[in-house]
């Protein structure tokens, strides 16, 4: 028993060494711009800011696993189908950046047919924003905690 557990224990240190956490440069979407179609252009912007081509967005989503949620709009993120880098950005201000000041190859020629796909990530609820967006309901709500007293369970239950 003692030999499967340190297995268990050696398998998983190298599941944790092959898993990083990345936090991408901060974007915002402003009032009333705030739908599935907005968010995903936020997403795709922020990556394109730390990458040289729509490409390497591309590749870069690929080896991305999950995307952390609060569970409000962004949570639908991977039920998006694979969608056109110029669907996106239709006005392709963000296609005439030339890669040669970035040092890269000087090919966008077939970067606003580039398709970015999230799809296949697993949405993971943020524990802190949940129980934030819960803590302002609830005290929003205090003189009627009673009707939130079963969420605050649930998500009690679900912290612990």
């Amino acid at each position: 028993f003692t030999q499967l557990v340190e297995t268990q224990a050696a398998n998983f240190k190298d599941i944790r060494a092959s898993f990083v956490s990345h936090c991408h440069p901060p974007t915002t979407l402003g009032s009333c711009a705030s739908s599935l179609g907005h968010t995903m252009h936020a997403v795709a912007h922020t990556n394109r800011l730390e990458t040289h081509t729509w490409s390497d967005v591309r590749a870069k989503l690929r080896l991305s696993v999950s995307m952390t949620s609060d569970l409000g709009t962004d949570f639908g993120l991977t039920s998006i189908e694979k969608v056109r880098v110029q669907e996106l950005f239709p006005h392709g201000d963000c296609l005439s950046i030339e890669s040669d000041e970035l040092g890269a190859e000087a090919d966008h020629a077939n970067e606003a047919d580039v398709e970015l796909d999230v799809s296949y990530m697993l949405p993971v609820p943020g524990t802190f924003h949940i129980v934030d967006n819960m803590s302002k309901h609830a005290l929003r709500d205090l003189p009627n905690l009673y009707l939130v007293e079963r969420q605050l369970h649930s998500v009690s239950s679900y912290v612990r």
